[in-house]
């Protein structure tokens, strides 16, 4: 995360005018203090690419989402270097940071593990204006087909009775 706040340091006088902005990330870990993120008041768009080491990595990216006010649409596609898709401990509970624009929120790769259920609960939690949830499910082993279908299932069984109303969810 050092690297994230240099570059932050580095590109300062263009932040208040970046609209779109696409993030490679590897090797994300919880336990690195995150400097605060200097607010991009024009981010329509966030793609995060993103490497976990720890189960708990991209929750630490909660707080550059929060950086981005007008943020319409976030996209975040990971891999982990962990064994995934276990609920090993109880769902935290998130603080209520509202956002008033996030529309869209894509996240790739949700096993169905603790840290995934927390992160789309933080979306649904604090999303004012979410239409739209796309969850691309998928199982640790994907050698088969009924691996896939293994995942959507799961996935659409830990998801479907927490989505308010008015809110798409798509799961691919």
């Amino acid at each position: 995360m050092e690297m994230i706040n240099d570059m932050f340091c580095q590109i300062s006088c263009c932040v208040p005018y970046l609209q779109i902005l696409e993030l490679d990330l590897y090797r994300l870990q919880v336990s690195i203090e995150l400097l605060p993120f200097p607010k991009l008041p024009k981010l329509k768009g966030m793609t995060i690419r993103v490497v976990e080491q720890g189960e708990d990595g991209v929750l630490a990216l909660t707080s550059l989402v929060e950086a981005c006010p007008n943020l319409q649409r976030f996209s975040i596609m990971k891999t982990s270097l962990f064994s995934a898709g276990k609920m090993d401990r109880e769902v935290r509970q998130m603080a209520k940071k509202p956002h008033q624009h996030l529309e869209v929120v894509e996240i790739d790769e949700y096993h169905g593990g603790t840290s995934d259920l927390e992160l789309v609960m933080y979306f649904i939690q604090n999303c004012v204006a979410l239409k739209k949830l796309v969850i691309e499910a998928t199982m640790e082993d994907e050698d088969e087909d009924e691996d896939e279908d293994g995942g959507r299932y799961r996935a659409q069984q830990q998801l479907e009775p927490r989505i308010p109303d008015g809110v798409e969810l798509v799961i691919l």
